[in-house]
């Protein structure tokens, strides 16, 4: 239903559309957070209305993003329900917290999409590989995929125009999208790139229960949206609430639809009002690797860690590969305190890159960019 990336998977949306072409968002946490959820417990089915997802999507609000990027074992559940989808185990280090822009209040996006859609960045002139939706009548409508930065802008236009979620959502909804991704690079306004695919994907929702993260509890639909060869190779899960945040696992197509699957990426979306000022990490603990600061940067940028307990830590920084370039720590690392350390990307070409803490079997990510 929701999905948005940068913030969330970097694989996502026009890198996860390159799959195919490229092996290339959408809907991205010590509990600091002073999220205002009742702790409630329940196996009655429940709808989702466009009014539930509207309060994470507000316009002029800011939407909080956690998760991890990189592979990881995650348990899906199953089809059917009432099911406990258990996600406590999971580390989710916040991601940021992107803003809800209208097309009309971003100058790069006006000219070409409605003007009732929306889309998600650090400003209007920064919106990194993320969708433009729309909501109307019973549905929420992907119009394309934006990425604007200071050196280029990446358009996508979806014809004919899916729909990506029909409201309200309920236990046993299933429906087939096909569409063609239409996409243009411009650089100084001048078009230096086209490129045409197709996609087409099943949505299912097929499971009903109760989402379980780190200190909070809700009654959730399980929504599934499989793509089907030839074309893009995305499968993703998405648990839907009524309390103002879902919960996204991203996996190719090559894993089953439940059970034990290998995810690269997770995100947990909520809606500003559910974060207090001090909300900073979703984490099983204080198993910590903050967002690094200035992000994009050049050539240096400095994050910060924090573990549970004294212990061996290793922080390094690896290629969208999975090739390793540096590592920032390697030793012991007392509780109690954050640790600082610095990246410096002399000699490395621009893009992005991911930072990785692990320690005694955990592990937490953070996206960076390097820009030149």
């Amino acid at each position: 239903m929701l999905s948005f990336v940068a913030i969330y998977p970097r694989k996502g949306w026009h890198t996860i559309m390159k799959a195919n072409a490229t092996i290339g968002l959408s809907f991205t946490a010590s509990l600091l957070l002073a999220v205002l959820l009742p702790p409630q417990i329940t196996t009655a089915q429940i709808t989702v209305t466009k009014s539930h997802m509207q309060q994470i999507m507000n316009v002029g609000h800011r939407m909080h993003v956690w998760g991890l990027d990189g592979s990881v074992t995650v348990n899906v559940g199953q089809k059917g329900g009432p099911n406990i989808y258990d996600f406590t185990s999971l580390s989710q280090p916040a991601m940021g917290s992107p803003m809800v822009y209208s097309v009309p209040e971003v100058p790069s996006l006006a000219s070409r999409y409605n003007a009732n859609g929306f889309s998600f960045g650090d400003s209007p002139t920064q919106l990194e590989d993320n969708p433009v939706l729309m909501f109307q009548g019973d549905t929420l409508l992907m119009l394309g995929v934006v990425e604007i930065n200071s050196q280029s802008h990446l358009v996508q236009h979806f014809l004919p125009t899916p729909i990506y979620a029909i409201f309200p959502a309920v236990m046993g909804m299933a429906w087939t999208q096909s569409y063609e991704h239409r996409e243009t690079t411009y650089v100084s306004g001048g078009i230096v790139a086209v490129d045409s695919r197709h996609t087409t994907t099943n949505y299912t929702v097929d499971g009903f229960g109760t989402l379980r993260l780190p200190g909070r509890e809700a009654a959730c639909l399980r929504f599934v949206a499989r793509d089907i060869a030839p074309g893009t190779n995305d499968l993703k899960f998405q648990y839907l609430t009524q309390e103002g945040f879902v919960f996204e696992v991203w996996c190719w197509t090559d894993q089953p639809d439940t059970g034990i699957v290998t995810a690269w990426a997770t995100r947990l979306i909520m809606k500003e009002s559910l974060v207090g000022v001090s909300g900073e990490e979703l984490q099983p603990g204080d198993f910590v690797l903050s967002p690094n600061y200035p992000n994009p940067f050049n050539p240096t940028t400095r994050l910060a860690f924090s573990l549970s307990k004294q212990a061996r830590a290793v922080v390094r920084v690896f290629d969208l590969f999975g090739r390793e370039v540096r590592t920032l720590f390697d030793g012991e690392a007392t509780t109690g305190r954050t640790h600082q350390v610095v990246f410096d990307g002399a000699g490395l070409s621009s893009g992005v890159y991911i930072v990785r803490l692990e320690s005694e079997g955990r592990r937490a990510a953070q996206k960076i960019m390097l820009m030149k």
